[in-house]
């Protein structure tokens, strides 16, 4: 008790008192005096500070309704997107939408985000690794797999990809362009002196690769199933079905020898911009 009423003596009492009346907090004071809490409390123990209040807007929680989400093309969208790379896991009191997204295409986790708050009217969190390569986009809701129609857990080889989808092109083109944007690509290669295109689709799930290519048949688009490959390797019919899918995610890749141009050539760069 003798060494502890020592170190409080040793604290310049007058100037605790005076930082304290002054407003500041009892933890700024302790970090500004390098002192105890309680120390502070003892030398200020006559000082009554209100503590300022600051009213916050009420904001009511968005409580999703459960009753099933009414088709639609941003629903077929995100239906395609958790085929993809996204997932439905059952949490202890609530079930959690997760969406893993590759860190090289920041615009789709803005576009995720947005896509979700559309459908659901409730802001999800992004959550990034520690190495920066990849985000996981999350909501939870113990309604949201009543609302997708959609099972939970680990997706298995009957995975259940809802009919409706594929009974108009505007659902299927944004289920497809939700499916591409996850597990697959538009890639343009400068291959023995020309520029060419392609584009490929991979996923172990027969269920969701078989949805994939009814689809791309409904679309009037021939792939061609290599393992769990599905590839359109016709330059023309590839670079057409970016831009039925309005498709913005694109590799470039040039290929040795070094005689190859430095730059995409004019017509692929006009191809691009005209939505690919």
């Amino acid at each position: 008790l003798a060494i502890s009423m020592a170190k409080i003596i040793e604290i310049d009492g007058a100037k605790c008192r005076a930082l304290r009346e002054q407003g500041w907090s009892l933890r700024a004071v302790a970090l500004e005096m390098r002192c105890s809490l309680a120390t502070v409390r003892y030398h200020t123990r006559e000082i009554s500070v209100k503590s300022p209040t600051q009213k916050r807007a009420y904001r009511r929680k968005t409580q999703l309704t459960g009753e099933k989400l009414s088709p639609s093309a941003a629903l077929a969208y995100l239906i395609g997107v958790i085929c993809g790379d996204g997932n439905l896991v059952q949490l202890p009191r609530t079930v959690q939408l997760s969406i893993s997204c590759d860190g090289q295409y920041p615009e789709l986790i803005e576009k995720y985000v947005n896509l979700l708050e559309n459908v659901f009217g409730k802001s999800p969190s992004v959550h990034w690794r520690k190495s920066k390569n990849y985000a996981e986009i999350r909501l939870a809701s113990k309604s949201l797999a009543a609302m997708l129609d959609l099972p939970t857990g680990a997706k298995t080889p009957d995975y259940p990809v809802p009919r409706w989808i594929f009974s108009n092109a505007d659902f299927v083109r944004p289920f497809l362009r939700g499916l591409i944007e996850t597990d697959g690509n538009i890639y343009h290669e400068y291959r023995n002196g020309g520029w060419g295109s392609r584009c490929r689709f991979t996923n172990k799930n027969p269920a969701i690769m078989a949805a994939f290519l009814e689809g791309t048949r409904l679309l009037g688009y021939d792939f061609r199933e290599v393992g769990f490959d599905a590839r359109l390797t016709r330059t023309k019919e590839a670079r057409q079905f970016a831009f039925d899918l309005d498709l913005q995610k694109n590799r470039v890749y040039i290929q040795k020898p070094r005689s190859a141009p430095e730059r995409i050539s004019p017509s692929l760069t006009r191809q691009k911009s005209n939505g690919m």
